[in-house]
């Protein structure tokens, strides 16, 4: 009679489980999200076009923009506009008391608003080694550990590219940045000790800094809580020419059991918003 019992409650968590993804995502594990300053128009208009295009989540939303999404019935991905810029995070200690303050704010609201993840970065480093860049960021991230996990909001550090060249896209390149590369990233997840504390990995990014994409997702994915994806190498929208196969990489996705959202992130499109996003998806969806 007990074991029974215990199955059937077992049955009745993983019941609750599948509902509470499907609530959010429909019958797909894997949320869309459209990330807001990559699409040139007011929030409320980006929100009504992803709902057209069975997009679930708009991403990067700026505090003042948080009711608007929820008013329009979608959930906001990410949060952003707490940190003080990508180039002044947690590896300066200059930052330190500043980005505490903030984050030590902010966190409750996020809680009281529904919204899980928080971004945050690591900031350029121009001094310090990986290990003592590591050492900050774990000075800096540690205070703010336990509010995070009482509110069930998760800190997200973002992996972008740090390389520095002449070519094009450079403007979306940032020269010293620390958290370049996924095993740096890990060492820090490990290092907190945390489930509120993950990596957002960022496609577009991780591939100008030559990653094996599918291979860091295989080993890296119990890390990351996010994803970020734009056109391979242009940062448009998606489409069939792309050098990286999204299809693919979505099919991965399902198979390692990740359950979140990738953020649709080309970047700054003013002309053509629909055709986009609406393209876009549909590769993503494998239609």
């Amino acid at each position: 009679m007990r074991i029974m019992k215990r199955y059937i409650q077992v049955i009745f968590i993983c019941w609750l489980s599948i509902n509470s993804i499907t609530e959010v995502y429909g019958k797909d594990p894997i949320g869309i999200s459209l990330v807001k300053w990559s699409f040139r128009t007011q929030t409320a208009i980006l929100c009504d076009m992803a709902k057209e295009n069975g997009a679930v989540a708009i991403d990067m939303v700026d505090p003042e923009k948080w009711d608007i999404v929820k008013e329009k019935g979608l959930t906001v991905a990410m949060a952003d506009g707490i940190d003080m810029g990508i180039e002044r995070g947690f590896c300066d200690r200059r930052w330190h008391s500043s980005l505490i303050e903030n984050y030590k704010r902010f966190i409750p609201l996020l809680a009281e608003k529904g919204i899980k993840q928080v971004v945050c970065y690591s900031g350029i480093n121009t001094d310090l080694s990986d290990e003592e860049a590591l050492e900050a960021c774990v000075e800096g991230l540690k205070p703010l550990l336990d509010i995070a996990e009482k509110a069930n909001v998760t800190l997200v550090m973002e992996l972008l590219s740090s390389r520095n060249t002449e070519e094009i896209f450079t403007k979306q390149r940032f020269s010293y940045y620390q958290c370049d590369n996924p095993e740096w990233g890990v060492a820090l997840c490990k290092k907190l000790n945390s489930p509120n504390f993950k990596l957002l990995y960022d496609v577009w990014h991780m591939n100008d800094m030559g990653r094996d994409i599918m291979s860091d997702i295989k080993k890296y994915h119990s890390y990351i809580s996010h994803y970020h994806i734009a056109g391979i190498p242009e940062r448009k929208g998606l489409n069939r020419t792309d050098s990286f196969n999204y299809q693919q990489f979505m099919k991965l996705l399902k198979k390692v059991g990740y359950q979140g959202y990738v953020g649709l992130e080309p970047d700054r499109i003013e002309k053509n918003l629909k055709s986009t996003i609406q393209e876009s998806i549909t590769l993503l969806k494998n239609k």
